[in-house]
């Protein structure tokens, strides 16, 4: 992971930037602890996979989920396209309501 520690402070966990090795693509990496999971897993699995089938340009692309045999298989990774600025809301704490024009971009 590339940015030293905690980026973004999730639900269920929280979420890194990392790098692709292969091919040097950043990605968000989000870090789930089972035990934060372990009553929903099904629902976690689900969101995977309605994840997983869906492709669209205002939608965070999804790549890849998987377990680590290093640290006791006790965390979930989920690997995404990496957006840069924060979230929807982080924007609009930044710079209050949006125009009309402004949420058409965005939706």
């Amino acid at each position: 992971m590339l940015d030293n520690g905690r980026r973004r402070q999730g639900v269920r966990g929280n979420v890194h930037k990392g790098m692709v090795k292969e091919t040097e693509k950043i990605v968000a990496i989000k870090v789930i602890e089972k035990k934060m999971v372990k009553n929903e897993l099904r629902m976690l699995e689900n969101e995977v996979c309605i994840q997983r089938a869906i492709t669209h340009p205002n939608i965070v692309q999804f790549y890849d989920w998987f377990q680590c045999p290093e640290n006791g298989n006790q965390k979930y990774y989920i690997a995404q396209e990496f957006m840069e600025g924060g979230t929807l809301m982080d924007r609009i704490i930044r710079h209050g309501k949006m125009t009309e024009a402004e949420t058409k971009v965005l939706i």
